[in-house]
Protein backbone atom coordinates (compact mmCIF):
# COMPACT_ATOMS: atom_id res chain seq x y z
CA UNK A 1 0.00 0.00 0.00
CA UNK A 2 1.64 3.57 -0.96
CA UNK A 3 1.60 5.93 1.63
CA UNK A 4 2.85 9.01 0.28
CA UNK A 5 1.76 10.40 -3.38
CA UNK A 6 5.37 10.95 -4.34
CA UNK A 7 8.94 10.61 -3.13
CA UNK A 8 12.03 12.31 -4.47
CA UNK A 9 13.70 9.37 -4.45
CA UNK A 10 10.47 8.41 -7.16
CA UNK A 11 11.98 10.91 -10.16
CA UNK A 12 14.97 9.37 -10.38
CA UNK A 13 12.66 6.88 -13.14
CA UNK A 14 12.23 8.30 -16.26
CA UNK A 15 8.76 7.84 -15.99
CA UNK A 16 7.97 9.03 -12.26
CA UNK A 17 9.69 11.84 -13.74
CA UNK A 18 7.32 12.66 -16.86
CA UNK A 19 4.57 12.26 -15.12
CA UNK A 20 5.42 14.77 -12.58
CA UNK A 21 6.57 17.08 -15.85
CA UNK A 22 3.52 16.04 -17.20
CA UNK A 23 1.61 17.11 -14.02
CA UNK A 24 3.36 20.46 -13.92
CA UNK A 25 3.18 21.26 -17.26
CA UNK A 26 -0.56 21.46 -17.80
CA UNK A 27 -0.34 23.46 -14.33
CA UNK A 28 2.15 26.07 -15.51
CA UNK A 29 1.15 26.31 -19.51
CA UNK A 30 -2.43 28.25 -17.73
CA UNK A 31 -0.16 30.68 -15.90
CA UNK A 32 3.01 31.41 -18.46
CA UNK A 33 0.57 31.52 -21.38
CA UNK A 34 2.77 33.64 -23.74
CA UNK A 35 5.92 30.82 -23.68
CA UNK A 36 5.31 27.87 -26.05
CA UNK A 37 4.29 24.40 -24.28
CA UNK A 38 7.36 22.14 -25.10
CA UNK A 39 9.29 24.80 -23.28
CA UNK A 40 7.70 24.85 -20.26
CA UNK A 41 7.53 21.20 -20.23
CA UNK A 42 11.45 21.01 -20.92
CA UNK A 43 12.17 23.54 -18.23
CA UNK A 44 10.01 21.62 -15.71
CA UNK A 45 11.88 18.33 -16.63
CA UNK A 46 15.16 19.70 -15.76
CA UNK A 47 14.00 21.27 -12.36
CA UNK A 48 12.81 18.27 -11.56
CA UNK A 49 15.71 16.25 -12.28
CA UNK A 50 17.99 18.96 -10.71
CA UNK A 51 15.95 19.20 -7.51
CA UNK A 52 15.56 15.14 -7.00
CA UNK A 53 19.76 15.07 -7.56
CA UNK A 54 19.98 17.60 -4.73
CA UNK A 55 17.63 16.19 -2.60
CA UNK A 56 18.43 12.36 -2.99
CA UNK A 57 22.15 12.79 -4.28
CA UNK A 58 23.43 15.87 -3.07
CA UNK A 59 25.88 18.04 -5.25
CA UNK A 60 27.34 16.00 -8.29
CA UNK A 61 29.01 18.54 -10.94
CA UNK A 62 29.04 15.47 -13.70
CA UNK A 63 25.38 14.46 -12.59
CA UNK A 64 24.42 18.32 -12.76
CA UNK A 65 26.26 18.61 -16.65
CA UNK A 66 23.80 15.70 -17.65
CA UNK A 67 21.12 16.97 -16.53
CA UNK A 68 19.95 19.29 -19.50
CA UNK A 69 20.30 16.34 -21.84
CA UNK A 70 18.03 13.76 -19.19
CA UNK A 71 15.92 16.71 -19.42
CA UNK A 72 15.46 16.61 -23.14
CA UNK A 73 14.19 12.55 -22.90
CA UNK A 74 12.09 13.22 -19.77
CA UNK A 75 10.12 15.89 -21.75
CA UNK A 76 9.41 13.86 -24.72
CA UNK A 77 8.34 11.44 -22.68
CA UNK A 78 6.64 13.67 -21.15
CA UNK A 79 4.99 15.12 -24.32
CA UNK A 80 4.63 12.08 -25.96
CA UNK A 81 2.60 10.56 -23.39
CA UNK A 82 0.39 13.33 -23.44
CA UNK A 83 -0.30 13.60 -27.13
CA UNK A 84 -1.03 9.68 -27.26
CA UNK A 85 -3.60 9.96 -25.06
CA UNK A 86 -5.06 12.96 -26.84
CA UNK A 87 -4.85 11.81 -29.94
CA UNK A 88 -6.68 8.97 -28.62
CA UNK A 89 -9.31 10.80 -26.92
CA UNK A 90 -10.18 12.85 -30.67
CA UNK A 91 -10.71 9.54 -32.52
Amino acid sequence: MMNEFFTWSMFNSVGSAALATALATQVLKQVFTKFPVRLISYLSALVILVCTELFTNGFDIATFLLAPLNALVVSFASNGGYDALRIKSES
